[in-house]
């Protein structure tokens, strides 16, 4: 698909990376349908609506993946679809309970698009969580890429943080993957890290609200998500989104990270960012100095590499300076006088 030509759905277009992806179509010159649950919510909708462009290119509509008969619709005439939303419960209540609603949602979305006989492609957004899960034994750190599948026995085994979110993408992922080829469907999926940087939305995505803990209030809790973490920019999340929808050669699953880092190795460069803009460094857990992280894998993005891209932002200085500069926009970080 040549950029710009053509209409494509997003699925999930009020979310964080929908409503990015919707805001970087538009200015590409697609016609953008995207889904939300409710058109009378105006806070899933006026971040949407009030972007450039989205009067002449971009129409809402009403879709649930959970219920088939909302989806057809959605993706009829769509050369592209873009699988972003994934309905997730909240892991703090229902682990195991994602596992159905990600496998449901998924399947549905895929065989609306597959029988809609005018989808070319779909590019499902998965997570890097679905790669790094594996039982392992040797040094450390071991390298992880497109091949590397997170174990479900793992998993369900150990009951790591959101360990239900793990299983449930990676067995979505799995699935789709299986129904692609028994179909002969072409799907590529990307599997983003931790991502930062600046939103549309009107309350902070919960994954920038790990950057801005980082940066305001390091709890204890937190060691478990950031004692290692990988991550990468919002918009280098997205513009790889777009290449993997436009590029023909592009087959399979993609790797989508700028930098690994350790909890220590994100202070060491937040503390003297906050500093240089007159921010108060953040409260820091007593606990978490006195077993610090190691690093435990290495996320090689060749393969995404290869296909041309270039990351943007590609070091945790770019990617928290941008967000820094974000945040005291928007009020979330405050200067001292």
């Amino acid at each position: 698909m040549e950029g710009g030509n053509g209409r494509v759905c997003v699925t999930g277009a009020s979310g964080y990376l929908g409503s990015w992806l919707v805001m970087r179509l538009l200015q590409r010159g697609y016609s953008v349908r995207g889904t939300v649950r409710s058109l009378e919510d105006k806070s899933k909708t006026e971040h949407l609506l009030s972007l450039p462009e989205a009067k002449e290119k971009l129409e809402l509509v009403e879709a649930d993946l959970l219920v088939y008969s909302s989806i057809p619709a959605a993706v009829k005439g769509c050369d592209g679809v873009f699988a972003v939303a994934v309905p997730i419960l909240d892991p703090s209540k229902d682990q195991s309970g994602m596992i159905e609603l990600a496998m449901t949602s998924t399947m549905n979305l895929l065989r609306a698009c597959d029988e809609s006989h005018c989808v070319k492609r779909v590019v499902m957004t998965s997570t890097y969580y679905s790669a790094i899960q594996v039982p392992h034994e040797g040094e450390i750190p071991f390298e992880v890429d497109e091949s590397s599948w997170t174990s479900v026995e793992y998993c369900m085994q150990q009951k790591m943080s959101c360990w239900g979110y793990m299983v449930a993408k990676t067995l979505a992922e799995k699935a789709a993957f299986e129904y692609a080829k028994e179909k002969e469907f072409d799907l590529i999926s990307i599997l983003p890290s931790l991502v930062g940087g600046a939103f549309l939305t009107p309350s902070v995505p919960g994954s920038v609200a790990l950057y801005l803990g980082a940066m305001t209030d390091v709890a204890t809790w937190m060691s478990s998500l950031l004692g290692y973490m990988s991550y990468v920019h919002v918009d280098d999340t997205i513009q790889a989104h777009i290449l993997l929808m436009e590029d023909s050669h592009a087959k399979g699953r993609y790797l989508c990270s700028a930098v690994d880092a350790t909890l220590d190795d994100v202070l060491h460069e937040v503390l003297p960012l906050l500093k240089s803009f007159n921010i108060p460094p953040p409260k820091v857990a007593a606990s978490l100095d006195e077993d610090p992280t190691k690093a435990y894998y290495k996320i090689n993005t060749t393969k995404l590499k290869d296909m041309g891209f270039t990351y943007e932002f590609d070091t945790l200085q770019k990617i928290f300076k941008d967000s820094v500069l974000f945040f005291l926009e928007k009020g979330h970080l405050k200067q001292v006088q």
